[in-house]
């Protein structure tokens, strides 16, 4: 996954170079690749996943990127969670010019645990938070297994860094350094939203994203987690398992059915 967003991100440079184009290059390419996947090569956490963008104006009160989650846990109980993303580019300035405190202030009060999203055409030194210690892909290349530094180098640097928006604001902070606090897309997507982790479990406002109404974001990827049994089987047919849709007059569409090319 890391590779795929370093090539979807930094292949926006420079033509395409606007953060609505690189939104949309990223979350089309990894919900084909992977409509379907498991987190933990023995955990009990089954996502399948599909990726929607608004066909019309949304007034965005909470961020440019929606991940909402619907948990369905074996016993029968169900959790529904939205968790909001808004995305900056870096400026030829080295610096996020596009980002202003007051806006990010008032996201950040919307909704609880809201994100920054940070998109760098040049890949920057980073660290897994959490994968050093749990991390089991292997390298189909170089054949490495349980090991970070592998051929590829994708552990050592990343084009998309996510910070969490209280942070950022009190970093205040615009340049490169602000990228040095924070950590991976992959991580944010694999081990926090697909585990059901820094959510908005708010009834109303989940309506409200489904529905497309103020609350919602402009892009919106839409996932069914099956959590605590073994015995679930991972769908490959993209959306088949999707028990949570937005609502068909929302104004979401799935971004394959656009047009190749469309941002």
């Amino acid at each position: 996954m890391d590779e795929l967003l370093d090539k979807c991100i930094r292949g926006c440079y420079p033509r395409a170079w606007n953060e609505d184009h690189i939104t949309y290059s990223w979350l089309s390419e990894l919900s084909q690749a992977w409509p379907s996947l498991a987190p933990a090569r023995h955990g009990p956490v089954d996502v399948s996943w599909d990726a929607y963008k608004m066909d019309g104006a949304l007034e965005e009160e909470n961020g440019d990127v929606a991940f909402l989650i619907d948990l369905r846990f074996d016993n029968g109980n169900t959790l529904q969670g939205v968790g909001f993303l808004e995305a900056k580019r870096i400026y030829e300035s080295g610096k996020f010019d596009a980002l202003k405190w007051k806006q990010l202030i008032g996201l950040e009060a919307n909704s609880m645990n809201h994100q920054l999203l940070l998109y760098d055409h040049d890949p920057v030194q980073t660290e897994f938070s959490q994968f050093a210690s749990i991390c089991y892909f292997d390298c189909h290349v170089c054949g490495e297994a349980q090991e970070l530094h592998c051929c590829h180098g994708y552990a050592d640097k990343s084009s998309a860094i996510v910070v969490p928006s209280v942070h950022a604001i009190a970093y205040e902070e615009k340049g490169r350094a602000l990228e040095s606090i924070g950590y991976r897309l992959a991580e944010q997507i694999i081990m926090r939203y697909f585990r059901g982790l820094d959510l908005n479990f708010d009834k109303d406002l989940v309506t409200k994203v489904l529905a497309g109404a103020a609350g919602g974001a402009k892009y919106l990827a839409v996932a069914t987690v099956s959590v605590g049994s073994s015995e679930q089987s991972i769908r490959s047919a993209k959306g088949d398992d999707l028990k949570l849709q937005p609502e068909e007059r929302s104004g979401y569409r799935r971004l394959e059915r656009a047009a190749h090319g469309e941002s």
